[in-house]
């Protein structure tokens, strides 16, 4: 499998699969996503096994060398065959500079099975949550989430590190959400009660 940085014009291939495959609320705007890739702020990653087009992620590199997962998806005729596992572990070799990636994780819900399901899988890969509040900004609020890095070096990213890729993160990715630095003050509040 190989992992290639694309531009926005391969969107016209991915958004119709993530308004299949991610409820309404979490599809960013297409023009968003296309403006943050033609700025070179934000990256579509696609993910090619001989030659055919198996998936792709989309992130945010932030300036403290840290790289905030948007969006990962296998298409839905590639699913059951270990695709998702080995795009993230490649990943690391197409940002080699970064100490890890961030990624919001649903939380835990008994009553919703693809939670927990979620959450083995993202740990199997060794992937830590993080033990303070989280919370996605969304247009009607935010919802909360759990944080979670997939660490790439073995020295993990400091406080004041993770602090700023979330702020970065906020204010490109969520540009459009006007109240976002109300819930990053929520969050930043919780990470200063917090030792990790």
């Amino acid at each position: 499998m190989e992992l290639k940085r694309c531009g926005a014009e391969l969107l016209a291939l991915v958004y119709p699969d993530m308004q299949r495959q991610f409820p309404p609320a979490e599809c960013k705007p297409l023009s968003l996503l296309e403006q943050l890739i033609s700025q070179k702020r934000y990256d579509l990653i696609m993910a090619y096994d001989n030659g055919a087009p198996v998936g792709y992620l989309l992130l945010c590199p932030t300036p403290q060398k840290i790289v905030w997962l948007d969006y990962i998806a296998v298409f839905l005729d590639k699913h059951s065959h270990g695709y998702g596992t080995k795009m993230l572990r490649q990943l690391s070799a197409v940002y080699p500079a970064a100490t890890g990636c961030l990624l919001e994780v649903e939380q835990a819900d008994p009553s919703v099975p693809n939670t927990l399901r979620r959450i083995r899988f993202y740990e199997s890969l060794c992937c830590r949550r993080y033990p303070f509040y989280y919370a996605l900004p969304t247009p009607e609020g935010s919802f909360p989430m759990d944080l979670y890095l997939l660490p790439w070096q073995q020295t993990p990213p400091v406080a004041e590190d993770i602090q700023g890729a979330i702020l970065h993160a906020f204010h490109t990715i969520h540009q459009d959400i006007p109240h976002r630095n109300m819930v990053y003050q929520e969050i930043l509040q919780s990470m200063e009660k917090q030792s990790f």
